[in-house]
C-alpha cells in the first residue's frame, strides 16, 4: 500500500515529470521509438505517469487515513472499553 508511490517515484514517475535518466525515462524513449515516434495514449508508460503524477497524493492519503484509524483504535475505542469495565 505504501510502496506503491515509492517505487513510482523510485523509478522516475514523478509528479513533476518524468526524470531525466531513470529508468522511467528509458521505458518512455523505447516506447516512442517502438510506437513511431510518440508515448502512446493508454500505454503502460502513460499510465505509469499518470499514477506518478498522483502518487504524492495518494501517498500523503493513505499516511493520513492509517494515523486516523490509529488513532481512533487507541484513543476513542480504548475510552470505551475503559469506561465499560468501571
Amino acid at each position: 500500500m505504501y510502496g506503491g508511490p515509492l517505487m513510482l517515484g523510485a523509478l522516475g514517475f514523478q509528479a513533476t515529470g518524468i526524470a531525466s535518466g531513470s529508468v522511467a525515462s528509458s521505458w518512455m524513449s523505447w516506447s516512442a521509438i517502438s510506437s513511431g515516434g510518440g508515448v502512446p495514449a493508454g500505454g503502460i508508460v502513460a499510465m505509469l505517469q499518470s499514477l506518478g503524477t498522483q502518487a504524492g497524493n495518494l501517498a500523503w492519503g493513505l499516511t493520513g487515513g492509517k494515523l486516523g484509524f490509529t488513532a481512533h483504535q487507541n484513543y476513542f475505542c480504548l475510552k470505551k472499553q475503559k469506561s465499560k469495565k468501571q
